[in-house]
């Protein structure tokens, strides 16, 4: 390893990587959703259980669902205009699901930080929730 004089305009070797440079790099360091964190989220909730459909798991407040694994994708119940703002900001990430009147969010959990999974579990399981159990939360 050389020394390095001040002033060379090189980056000490010590120092961490610019993120600004490697903008994917930054990214990198930021926690990725599982469906485990899902799951550790969801159960957290006041009232949740964890359901079973046909052999997927999916998460209820009482008897109403909020999410639910599908064929190894995650479909939550959000609120409709949230739904339409991420289907046209984020389609990679989030995409309709229309059973009959129904209408909930396809979520590739993979693309979702950790943080904004958590935001995204609350955010449905809020939508399903008995008002005695969502007042119970800040």
């Amino acid at each position: 390893m050389q020394p390095q004089r001040l002033g060379d305009g090189t980056a000490p070797q010590h120092a961490p990587p610019d993120p600004a440079a490697d903008p994917g790099q930054a990214r990198a360091a930021v926690a990725i959703a599982t469906l485990d964190d899902i799951r550790a989220l969801a159960l957290a909730l006041p009232g949740v259980v964890e359901t079973s459909m046909y052999g997927e798991p999916g998460f209820a407040a009482g008897k109403k669902g909020f999410a639910q694994v599908w064929r190894g994708r995650l479909i939550m119940k959000l609120d409709r205009a949230r739904q339409e703002l991420l289907f046209a900001a984020r389609p990679e990430v989030f995409s309709p699901y229309v059973a009959g009147a129904l209408r909930w969010s396809y979520v590739e959990i993979a693309a979702l930080e950790a943080a904004e999974a958590a935001k995204l579990v609350r955010e449905a399981w809020a939508q399903v929730a008995p008002k005695r159990l969502s007042r119970s939360l800040p």
